[in-house]
């Protein structure tokens, strides 16, 4: 069943610090396939099911075959009737660079919460670090972020205060291993 494999995704990733360590935390991604949500939920992936739209390279359409110098690729993803951000990047590289700001430089931060929903049952309330395998593709470029929101994906203080260097990139993470490094407070 490859259709269960593929799928889309749009995520925001920050820096942070948690008992001195270094993390990139993901608190937002959105994805098409409900199988990657339960998947990623189950892991502590922030995942909510969205239209995800990309610009798709095929070998057989001149000019868009492949990543190069000069290509402008965009995308969105939409929830419940909005758009809640838009990205365009033009590449300004011909070669992949083979990293991603975070993504491969940091292990992953991830909050899993699960309340207990009846008298009895287990909560589930813990901080996960998550190291993994990343293969990853990427072509840098000039970056154009939209950040819109909508309902109940307030995203607002997700807008670029500065320069937005952009990537086009294809990555593959195989995780190796998951850490419980502490609690969630106030849950």
């Amino acid at each position: 069943m490859p259709d269960l494999l593929y799928y889309h995704e749009g995520a925001f990733f920050v820096k942070v610090e948690y008992g001195g360590r270094t993390y990139a935390y993901c608190p937002f991604m959105w994805v098409d396939s409900d199988i990657s949500l339960l998947r990623g939920l189950l892991v502590g992936w922030p995942k909510k099911l969205a239209r995800v739209a990309l610009t798709k390279l095929h070998p057989l359409l001149p000019d868009f075959e492949k990543p190069r110098r000069g290509l402008r690729l965009g995308g969105y993803v939409a929830r419940a009737g909005s758009t809640l951000y838009r990205v365009r990047v033009t590449l300004e590289s011909d070669e992949s660079t083979g990293t991603l700001p975070l993504i491969t430089e940091y292990p992953f931060l991830l909050a899993r919460y699960f309340a207990g929903i009846a008298p009895g049952t287990a909560t589930v309330n813990e901080l996960l670090e998550v190291r993994g395998d990343v293969r990853v593709e990427a072509w840098q470029g000039v970056g154009e972020v939209d950040v819109v929101g909508g309902v109940n994906d307030e995203l607002g203080s997700l807008r670029p205060v500065s320069n937005v260097v952009g990537y086009y990139f294809n990555a593959l993470l195989k995780l190796r291993s998951i850490e419980v490094v502490g609690r969630l407070e106030g849950f």
